[in-house]
């Protein structure tokens, strides 16, 4: 079913959220639309430039187009408008008016990628709901967050990332990884409507999210007593913190990325025992002293 018949309520809730706080919807320029138009604007060719540099594509924007006509003839019978995205970004990005939104369709994996001159390249082919044919050979875990829904999330998340890229090298612990993916959720969470909840911030599921609630002082106790806190390991950080249908690393029933709630709840912890913000430097995140002045403890933690 096209994923405009399918608006969940709590999507609905963050619309009315984003509304009450009076800021001007945030529109996203169609670029996609554009390309397959006889001509162009200046603007539009301008942007499509840009575009071509950062996908390394040659060629015209008419080519670029008939390339990519089957993922937009999906766009656009699965989005009917992008009015409802639109309205949470334009509270989520108030503190941006520089930014320029372009919505693109793009046989990239990267779904939101952004420049240094401020543009902000959506890619709309990743938005057409999880029961789209086009995603019917991805797993469940994936497919989940192709939907509109967590459009603004993966904005919001891609421009904290493109103003703070993380400071890390050989010696990167998971705690440094950890600190700064909270610190990176945390803002991301601050940012949008109120209404967004933990869970989808996550990309988990309610049961999912439930099941690292309850098990919050068990994951923090692996992590611990197996040393992995300080390891430089990076096999041992991207098999917890990338995404996976399950953190097998921890235990079998373990949701996938399990540890990105803990990392959210450091940042959290640190901001109401410290009364200072969870920043995205160095300072913050490659700082052993973090974890000590959050106090973040679950509930009979053994640490």
């Amino acid at each position: 079913m096209p994923l405009k018949h399918t608006i969940l309520p709590l999507f609905l809730t963050i619309i009315l959220a984003a509304c009450n706080e009076k800021n001007a919807p945030r529109t996203i320029e169609r670029l996609d639309v554009a390309m397959t138009e006889d001509t162009m604007s200046a603007a539009d060719s301008a942007t499509f430039n840009a575009w071509s540099q950062i996908a390394g594509f040659k060629g015209e924007p008419a080519e670029y187009a008939g390339r990519t006509a089957p993922f937009e003839a999906l766009v656009i019978s699965s989005i009917s408008s992008l009015d409802s995205v639109e309205m949470v970004l334009g509270h989520a990005l108030a503190d941006h008016p520089e930014l320029q939104l372009i919505g693109i369709v793009s046989p990239y994996n990267q779904a939101v990628v952004t420049d240094s001159d401020g543009r902000v390249f959506i890619a709309l082919n990743h938005y057409l709901g999880s029961g789209s044919q086009a995603y019917a050979g991805f797993p469940e875990y994936i497919r989940r967050r192709k939907v509109l829904q967590r459009m603004p999330i993966d904005v919001v998340m891609a421009v904290i990332a493109a103003e703070s890229e993380p400071q890390f090298s050989e010696t990167t612990t998971l705690l440094n990884r950890l600190l700064y993916q909270g610190a990176m959720l945390n803002q991301t969470l601050k940012a949008l409507p109120d209404g967004t909840t933990e869970a989808a911030l996550l990309g988990m599921t309610d049961e999912e999210y439930q099941w690292c609630k309850e098990n919050e002082a068990r994951i923090w106790n692996t992590v611990v007593e197996r040393k992995w806190l300080f390891s430089t390991d990076s096999e041992i950080s991207d098999r917890l913190l990338r995404p996976a249908p399950a953190s097998t690393l921890l235990t079998p029933e373990a949701p996938g990325q399990t540890l990105l709630y803990s990392a959210l709840k450091i940042a959290q912890a640190y901001e109401k025992n410290t009364g200072n913000t969870a920043t995205l430097s160095p300072e913050y995140y490659n700082n052993n002293s973090t974890l000590t002045k959050s106090e973040y403890a679950p509930a009979h933690a053994t640490h």
